[in-house]
């Protein structure tokens, strides 16, 4: 989050409106990815009690690896 923005509970604000949104429409729940560099978020996650998975992996296509899958059908 931008400095300017911090401290004025706006990831709260936000995050709270998805798992309004997420209740809402039957999901099983909210996943956000975050880079374990990245201590300030892990915490704000942390502190609303979210399961960190340190097991997992993300996995992203894009560019040629994306045109190539598309292409494979």
């Amino acid at each position: 989050m931008r400095p300017q923005f911090r401290g004025k509970k706006v990831g709260d604000a936000l995050l709270s409106h998805v798992a309004a949104v997420a209740q809402h429409e039957a999901c099983f729940g909210i996943m956000l990815n975050v880079l374990g560099w990245n201590r300030s978020a892990i915490e704000f996650f942390r502190k609303h009690r979210a399961t960190l998975l340190d097991d997992w992996k993300t996995a992203c296509f894009d560019g040629e690896a994306l045109q190539i899958l598309a292409a494979t059908r």
